[in-house]
């Protein structure tokens, strides 16, 4: 099995240079630093606050792809005396554990079922997708109990999981579903140039015309999770109206109610 590689960024040169300045004291290069950090090997030695700062950040570029790195590095890092902001990061790293994440990756891969403990609840996960939303990574599942109180019954085993919390996984002998998520087709028209999405189905101009003098475009689009869909079409503000399913339109409007009846409560 080929190792994996592990990518360090740095926010700054002057960190990536006091991170290899470490290195050198080591007689080191990066990538064998970065090793010694995570089979425990590290010793203490003075580091100046860039320094401090580039093996943060190392803990973010390990985070994700391999947590016993991370917590090495992290373990590491708790035993110097650290600057306020540094320390307040470091602490809201060490409260997040992705180690799970890459158990799903090899699951979803082999297409393997897998029970998912996440806040104390066990859910049986039969379909899975890694997203990234908003500099943020979800699992996006197909969960065997549906919600207690879906917005919309049709996607209601629908269930997203931000992988910053800390969870479990466990084998399953349940069926993958094959069908992936639960989906719905929904339809809506905007006035303005419309960008074509990857979940499109169908893009034509309509004849109605904007009181600006626009033509409309409406659009049919597979949805798989409303919460998302609704952020999105909401930055159009009045140059998009949804026009079906009706259940979406209806919940839409009553979104849009609700944020107005904040404003006028000001």
């Amino acid at each position: 099995m080929p190792r994996k590689t592990y990518s360090v960024s740095f926010s700054s040169d002057k960190q990536a240079d006091a991170f290899d300045a470490i290195a050198q004291k080591l007689r080191l290069n990066r990538s064998a630093l970065v090793q010694a950090i995570a089979d425990g090997e590290y010793g203490i030695v003075p580091l100046s606050t860039e320094a401090q700062a580039a093996l943060i950040a190392a803990v973010v570029a390990l985070q994700n792809e391999a947590s016993e790195h991370t917590a090495a590095l992290i373990e590491l890092l708790q035993k110097l005396p650290l600057t306020q902001p540094l320390q307040e990061t470091l602490n809201s790293l060490d409260n997040r554990d992705a180690s799970w994440v890459g158990q799903a990756k090899v699951f979803i891969a082999q297409k393997k079922p897998f029970k998912l403990v996440y806040h104390g609840k066990e859910r049986l996960i039969r379909y899975a997708e890694v997203v990234h939303r908003d500099n943020r990574e979800y699992l996006h599942c197909w969960v065997d109990e549906p919600g207690q109180q879906p917005d919309l019954p049709e996607l209601s085993h629908n269930r997203l999981f931000f992988v910053g919390e800390t969870a479990q996984l466990k084998p399953s002998k349940a069926q993958w579903q094959s069908e992936g998520l639960d989906s719905i087709v929904v339809q809506f028209r905007v006035s303005f140039t419309y960008r074509p999405k990857a979940e499109d189905q169908q893009i034509q101009e309509v004849e109605a015309v904007s009181v600006d003098g626009q033509s409309w475009t409406r659009v049919t689009q597979r949805v798989t999770n409303l919460l998302w869909f609704f952020q999105r079409i909401s930055r159009y503000g009045d140059r998009c109206v949804v026009e079906s399913p009706e259940g979406v339109s209806d919940l839409y409007r009553s979104q849009l109610k609700n944020t107005l009846a904040l404003y006028e409560q000001r």
